[in-house]
């Protein structure tokens, strides 16, 4: 990709991916227009986008980690409709309604 294609004031990050894990080739540009930020913000820019390549170089496995946990968590999220139900069992309601001759012993939370 040309830098003229990569829109205005823009970071692409370019994964052309090949046929095993090992044949990725990745690519980070951008088309700023320096006159758009102040110097903060072009080292700003600067930084980001060496940060992306290098991540991506050289922690490819803490990056699939972060994906496969967020994959987990989309999953378990999906799932919760399905969860079980908690259904006490008679003796720990009996128990939660004999307070004073019961084994159960109230938890009471301080304010501060």
């Amino acid at each position: 990709m040309k830098v003229d294609d990569i829109p205005k004031n823009t970071v692409i990050l370019k994964i052309k991916l090949g046929h095993d894990p090992d044949s990725l080739n990745v690519a980070v540009g951008h088309n700023v227009e320096t006159s758009d930020f102040n110097e903060e913000g072009l080292s700003f820019i600067d930084d980001l986008v060496a940060g992306l390549g290098l991540q991506i170089e050289h922690s490819m496995d803490t990056i699939l980690a972060m994906g496969r946990m967020s994959n987990m968590i989309r999953d378990m999220i999906e799932d919760e409709d399905d969860d079980i139900a908690f259904e006490p069992d008679q003796k720990l309601l009996d128990a939660l309604d004999n307070k004073k001759n019961g084994n159960v012993i109230p938890i009471k939370k301080k304010v501060h």
